[in-house]
């Protein structure tokens, strides 16, 4: 099992000062199980790892500021023209505008539509017009794992072997998925006995001479 939260945890650069650190929670956990159901017949084994995490987002946003919202914008650097009075340039090729007074467009030119859609965003939590909105939105994590076997092997094959019960079980399984390669060769790996298998060993092995003795 292991677990971490925002308990030891830094805070975000970009998290507002003056606010507690954003959730975080992680765990991981699993578990497994197996046996015999015949035995020396057939075994199975089952595991499982699940993941649940929980982790606040932190995200920098601009959202219009209260006085935006009203249409003064006197505070912005550039300039708002009054459609209104667009024009012909006298002077040259093109159109000319005049600009809102101080900045602001007046409340009866400010359509309805226009202030309901600009009411649903949040309002500022920061200083400033750009990136004046910090929200931390909760990440949500639900992850599993499974994992099962069955093992089916003939009553013949015995397997001997001291230790735990997850070794016996782990190795019981390895040892009879591979019952007829080990049967083949007429042996088995160390620690295991397996009988009523074929005694014929294979050919065993020649060392080649090396080029000091064949030259003698």
């Amino acid at each position: 099992m292991f677990h971490r939260n925002s308990a030891l945890d830094a805070k975000n650069f970009f998290d507002s000062p003056d606010e507690d650190i954003p959730r975080f929670v992680h765990n991981q956990f699993g578990a497994t199980l197996g046996g015999p159901i015949i035995r020396d017949k057939l075994f199975f084994f089952s595991a499982y790892e699940g993941t649940r995490t929980r982790q606040g987002q932190s995200f920098v946003s601009t959202v219009p500021t209260e006085v935006f919202r009203r249409g003064d914008f006197s505070e912005h650097p550039n300039t708002i023209f009054d459609p209104l009075t667009t024009r012909p340039d006298p002077d040259g090729e093109g159109f000319i505008r005049d600009p809102f007074p101080n900045n602001t467009v007046p409340a009866d030119r400010i359509d309805p539509v226009g202030r309901n859609l600009v009411d649903l965003y949040p309002l500022p939590n920061r200083p400033g017009i750009v990136n004046n909105f910090v929200f931390n939105p909760t990440r949500e994590v639900d992850g599993g794992n499974s994992t099962s076997r069955w093992t089916i092997g003939p009553p013949s094959a015995t397997i001997s072997r001291t230790g735990s019960a997850w070794e016996e079980l782990t190795f019981s399984i390895r040892a009879r998925s591979r019952r007829l390669l080990w049967a083949r060769a007429g042996s088995g790996p160390p620690g295991a006995r397996i009988s009523n298998l074929p005694s014929k060993r294979p050919t065993p092995f020649r060392r080649r001479p090396s080029m000091n003795s064949a030259s003698a």
